[in-house]
């Protein structure tokens, strides 16, 4: 699930819901215009997605950005299926905010490799590991650690160590991407 920017003609948002076949095809569930990205547009969504699909109650997975609104009203509506962030968005938006603390390219893809196997990390105490890791490698950047901790690790640890348990421990584009060239707004 992913939300565009209020880039079409009608000035709102576009949330695309998209699945996964079992020969990892995408195909297109639904497709909802939303005011604004409020807790209770993502509700309503939601609420009519389930009401569709009620002879499944539980998905695999949903994969999400890190999008409050949409986190929480999945906690509420899809309560016993796990989500996940999406790793092309955590790597999207971690690249925007920490790509400056480094001064060559050469520290930041030594960071970048590192981050990496910490989001692959099958348990939680191989996530502590690597994490630990990561912040000993690069304690003298302080602003890095912070965000990291502030950020991701304190409020979605789960959510990024369950991925290396998963099939899903990939790094590429969203699979969601290349449908929306197929939507005409």
């Amino acid at each position: 699930m992913d939300c565009t920017y209020k880039t079409n003609r009608y000035r709102m948002s576009l949330l695309e819901i998209v699945g996964i076949t079992l020969t990892h095809l995408t195909f297109s569930v639904g497709f909802v215009f939303i005011s604004s990205k409020t807790n209770t547009n993502y509700v309503w969504a939601l609420e009519n997605l389930r009401s569709i699909l009620d002879r499944w109650p539980k998905f695999d997975a949903i994969v999400i950005d890190r999008e409050l609104g949409l986190i929480s009203a999945i906690k509420e509506v899809f309560s016993i299926s796990p989500h996940l962030l999406c790793k092309w968005h955590i790597n999207k938006l971690v690249l925007t905010k920490t790509k400056k603390m480094f001064a060559n390219n050469e520290g930041f893809t030594r960071f970048t490799n590192r981050r990496n196997t910490l989001l692959c990390a099958k348990s939680e105490a191989s996530f502590e590991l690597r994490m630990n890791d990561l912040q000993s490698k690069f304690e003298t950047l302080k602003g890095l650690i912070n965000y990291l901790d502030n950020t991701w690790v304190k409020y979605y640890k789960e959510n990024l160590y369950r991925y290396g348990k998963t099939e899903l421990c990939t790094l590429g584009k969203p699979r969601r991407r290349g449908l929306n060239l197929q939507i005409p707004l």
